[in-house]
């Protein structure tokens, strides 16, 4: 066996043996890597020209690696090895390889998003651009949408805002619209992110998919003056955006930091790419762990919990509540959307004695109605629920609700909300899309809404725009002043602590009113017109329609609960990322132990796998 250290054959202590652990990436996110390998240093002029004088103290303090590979007669392994502990005598190093080898050699830690230049707004004048001109989507040349939105913070605020023009059958810029501020398109951002450190990027997959229609929602109102994208984005390290973003998209972006350049892919092509593995050669001796259903606790990515992290913007209440679907106990079921709008609308009896009602008839009484359920609707896998915006009043003396339906639970999973459940959170969360109604003369249908303080948790759900001006003078120091005035710090003070996504294709949704992005497909207008279509969305879990769109549902799926380990005979390391057919059946590989000594690797490999549920 040869250890080459910078392209150089090392010496390995006499009689040294080490083990090398290749892992399933899905698991816990790491490659390969071994134990501690010892080289001896001391009269060993072959490995003291190879690290030089490492051990003296100013050196031992850095991090130190060199480019590495094991090389042996059936398996060749490259990398790095990191240096763990340096003496006169001896030097022990880590070898590491892929992601583990990425993550010890990480150039990035340092390096945060928000302090990059990552280009600006493509137009701040809403007199040089139109509105269908600012809409255009990715597919159309777009980098960035000047959306309209709300600020929570300064309700009345134009940012974006327009007009419909019915005879013309056109949008044009709100009056109160002085200034454009843009969301720009995750991909592109992403592509800029890496431009900015210095590094080519392969992202085709992504271009392919409708992932390439995702937007970040994170914007600054214009009347800042601050322009620059990176300025309305989390206090994340390069590494750290990578890292969550994968989460999002469930996929690996490849970082090579040897030729500064980067792939994307997704993690279903990679799992399907690879040929299966048949283990013939079983060790008679193996075991099986048996876990009780509510202790299971595997590493696996598609066996946890995955929630959106927890934000305090309006909708997240609604968004996310398995507690309550799980809970209340008043549910009408309904075939498809349109059906459960019809049934339950506005109901105007005229006569003697007028009267209003909203909700289908429980038991043929009016008066006892559907208003207080879940209303869901199967053709969208969705539950509804009525909500008050404003009051009518149709008679002298009485008045209704006016409600629209608002859908709940969309980004719910279905799992038990346990603290202790294995819970994995994504910090890219979909952003808060919400009814602008506050009277029919007032209406300006679905909007954006952003707050840029997600610390204050005054927050209230539609229909509650307050009438402050905000063009009032204010003072406002530029950038420069507000970085000094700071002094220097670690990362830039941050206005958002997440990233807000966003479907944007370009269609809008209910002409007349405001484009918005979607976050979902299950959508109502005010007037409870069924909107709902058929496209990407943000669901964790899919929908039961579809299950195949959840994040997790295109890789293969295991019984969490058994974890067999299994040793077997073999001349090389497989990939732990095939599936393993063993003994009749087919298994998912966590890691794979190999041991390596002087002559060479140990033919005896021990394994520890999950057995595939549809098997």
């Amino acid at each position: 066996m040869i250890v080459l250290v910078n392209g150089k054959k090392a010496v390995l202590k006499k009689g040294f043996s080490f083990d090398y652990i290749a892992e399933n990436r899905l698991f816990l996110g790491r490659d390969g890597y071994t134990l501690n390998i010892t080289f001896p240093m001391k009269d060993c002029p072959e490995n003291v020209a190879i690290f030089g004088n490492i051990n003296r103290p100013d050196v031992a303090k850095k991090r130190i690696s060199f480019p590495c590979e094991i090389i042996d007669a059936h398996v060749s392994l490259s990398g790095i090895i990191l240096i763990t502990k340096v003496s006169d005598v001896v030097l022990e190093g880590q070898f590491a390889e892929g992601r583990c080898g990425q993550t010890a050699e990480d150039p990035f830690e340092k390096i945060f998003i928000n302090r990059l230049d990552l280009g600006s707004f493509p137009e701040t004048s809403p007199k040089k651009i139109t509105p269908l001109d600012a809409w255009r989507s990715i597919d159309e040349g777009g980098i960035a949408v000047a959306l309209p939105w709300v600020n929570e913070k300064y309700p009345t605020a134009s940012n974006n805002w327009v007009s419909y023009n019915d005879s013309s059958d056109s949008y044009s810029w709100h009056s109160d619209t002085r200034r454009l501020s843009w969301q720009p398109y995750l991909i592109i951002i992403a592509e800029r992110i890496c431009r900015a450190v210095g590094y080519t990027f392969d992202f085709t997959e992504w271009w392919k998919s409708d992932k390439r229609f995702l937007v970040i929602c994170n914007t600054l109102p214009a009347s800042w003056d601050m322009f620059g994208f990176a300025e309305a984005l989390p206090d994340w390290t390069v590494t750290e955006f990578f890292e969550k973003l994968e989460l999002l998209l469930m996929c690996e972006f490849d970082f090579d930091h040897i030729t500064q350049s980067v792939v994307m892919r997704f993690s279903k092509d990679v799992v399907a790419g690879l040929a299966p593995v048949k283990v013939d050669k079983v060790v008679d001796s193996y075991n099986v762990d048996i876990s009780r259903d509510d202790d299971v606790q595997c590493d696996y990515i598609a066996s946890k919990r995955l929630a959106y992290k927890e934000c305090s913007h309006p909708m997240a209440k609604y968004y996310a509540c398995d507690w309550f679907i799980k809970k209340y106990e008043y549910v009408k079921r309904y075939d498809t959307l349109t059906e459960l709008l019809e049934k339950n609308k506005r109901r105007d009896v005229h006569g003697n004695q007028p009267a209003v009602y909203w909700g289908e008839p429980v038991d043929g009484r009016n008066n006892a109605s559907t208003v207080p359920y879940l209303l869901y609707a199967a053709d969208v896998d969705a539950y509804f629920i009525f909500y008050s915006v404003d009051t009518d009043v149709y008679t002298d003396r009485r008045y209704t609700q006016v409600y629209i339906l608002i859908p709940v639970n969309v980004f719910g999973n279905g799992c038990p909300e346990d603290v202790n459940d294995n819970t994995e959170e994504i910090e890219f969360v979909p952003a808060c899309i919400m009814d602008t109604y506050i009277s029919e003369s007032d209406d300006m249908g679905n909007m954006l809404f952003l707050s840029l303080d997600d610390n204050d948790d005054d927050n209230s759900f539609g229909g509650s725009r307050p009438v402050e001006d905000v063009r009032e003078p204010q003072i406002r120091q530029p950038t420069p002043a507000l970085y000094l005035e700071n002094g220097e710090q670690e990362a830039v003070t941050a206005f958002y602590d997440v990233i807000y996504v966003a479907y944007w294709t370009g269609h809008i949704l209910e002409k007349g009113k405001s484009p918005c992005p979607f976050v979902d497909t299950a959508l109502v207008s005010r007037d409870w017109r069924d909107l709902h279509f058929s496209g990407p969305n943000l669901r964790i879990a899919g929908t039961a329609s579809h299950p195949e769109n959840s994040l997790t549902a295109s890789l293969p799926q295991i019984d969490a609960a058994q974890k067999s380990k299994y040793s077997w005979i073999a001349d090389t390391i497989p990939n732990p990322r095939a599936i393993f057919n063993i003994r009749g059946r087919r298994y998912l590989c966590e890691k794979i132990t190999a041991t390596f000594t002087e002559n060479g690797m140990s033919q005896l490999l021990k394994g520890e796998f999950y057995p595939l549920l549809d098997d």
